[in-house]
């Protein structure tokens, strides 16, 4: 509900997209990430039958977003705060380029100029939302950890 409201709050502008940004920080941050990554996808689909054109490719691209994540976890420390900036930044590219790509073959009228016209918008204000929650979920998971370091 709350992507929507935000969409109507502040008409002709680009807002983040909160959804995303908080699938892609819970899927960095903990490590039992499936629930995180399931429940993305459902919203991502569920949005699309309510507000979109095309229904499911939101979903195929938040999926997309969470293998980016699930391989950049793989390859690096992801308690990392400059790699969760650069992923933050990735994740934007990677979602908008194949949401594009996926509209474009289902006949979207949309050019790729079109498309990379809010990119700019798009990548510092999830990349800030982004942080932010990045930044609150690893202050809970590092205290929990402490807690808890005979796991």
């Amino acid at each position: 509900m709350l992507q929507p409201f935000l969409h109507g709050l502040f008409p002709g502008m680009q807002t983040p997209n909160i959804i995303l940004m908080l699938t892609a920080a819970l899927t960095m941050v903990y490590a039992d990430n499936l629930l995180w990554m399931v429940m993305g996808m459902i919203y991502a689909l569920l949005e699309d039958a309510v507000f979109g054109y095309f229904l499911g490719i939101g979903m195929v691209s938040t999926f997309g977003v969470i293998l980016l994540i699930l391989f950049t976890r793989h390859l690096f420390n992801s308690r990392s705060a400059l790699v969760a900036l650069i992923v933050s930044i990735l994740v934007t590219i990677v979602y908008s380029l194949i949401y594009w790509g996926l509209a474009h073959a289902a006949s979207s009228p949309y050019s790729f100029m079109t498309a990379l016209k809010t990119m700019p918008e798009q990548i510092a204000e999830n990349t800030i939302v982004f942080m932010l929650i990045y930044w609150r979920l690893s202050v809970d998971e590092h205290k929990r950890n402490k807690k808890n370091w005979y796991i």
